[in-house]
């Protein structure tokens, strides 16, 4: 198992990343297992899929394929790049969102985040509150840099999706914060506290005394 650093070392560097994904690739040689995988319940007729030639990306949001029917058929992100994807934002045609990355395994995270780079994949599937709570403790929150403190940060003002996210959270992760102020701007108080097992000790060690009184937390405030 890969450490979160050792992950991302795998990944290009920012030069890299500059780049984009607009080197070259030749488009995948599907089989027909593959075809039918992205074209069921689509529509495009199946004697059409397999009469194709080559299949691009554009087909794809054309007949309507979905993500479910990519992962079926067991495509890369280098293949749909290759098919025509030009970032990350595109993919959200087929309905990708972090709920459906949240199911890629270590290998295919890098390879993910590595063909559409950090930014883009953040842009598109690291920023709301709904997000967070499908990537937390997930290998691709560990590779896009996703702390437990920066996914709570992303359900401001969401008190009762931010108690999700922080009860799912590996135990331990309030000693990762650098400050109490996620808590507070979620609007968390003793019930969410007491809901995402927060302990009032390691708290009190990361609170300022008006962040604890903002908490709800009045009594037994020691720095």
């Amino acid at each position: 198992m890969f450490r979160n650093a050792e992950l991302r070392s795998l990944l290009r560097t920012p030069a890299d990343e500059e780049k984009g994904v607009s080197k070259p690739l030749d488009p995948p040689t599907l089989t027909n297992r593959q075809r039918i995988a992205l074209f069921y319940k689509t529509s495009l007729s199946l004697e059409e899929a397999f009469a194709k030639e080559t299949i691009a990306f554009q087909d794809l949001v054309q007949h309507g394929c979905q993500a479910v029917n990519v992962f079926v058929a067991g495509l890369t992100a280098k293949d749909l790049v290759a098919m025509g994807c030009k970032d990350a934002a595109e993919l959200t045609k087929l309905g990708f969102n972090a709920a459906w990355l949240a199911l890629l395994d270590t290998e295919q995270v890098v390879a993910f985040v590595d063909t559409f780079g950090r930014d883009s994949v953040l842009e598109q599937f690291g920023k709301t509150c709904h997000d967070a709570l499908f990537l937390v403790d997930t290998p691709i929150a560990a590779v896009l840099g996703l702390t437990p403190q920066r996914l709570l940060e992303m359900c401001n003002s969401q008190k009762d999706v931010g108690c999700e996210v922080l009860r799912a959270c590996p135990p331990g992760s309030l000693a990762t914060f650098t400050t109490a102020a996620p808590l507070v701007e979620c609007g968390f108080g003793p019930t969410e506290l007491a809901k995402a097992n927060v302990s009032l000790h390691e708290l009190s060690t990361l609170c300022t005394q008006r962040e604890w009184s903002a908490l709800g937390l009045e009594l037994t405030f020691s720095k």
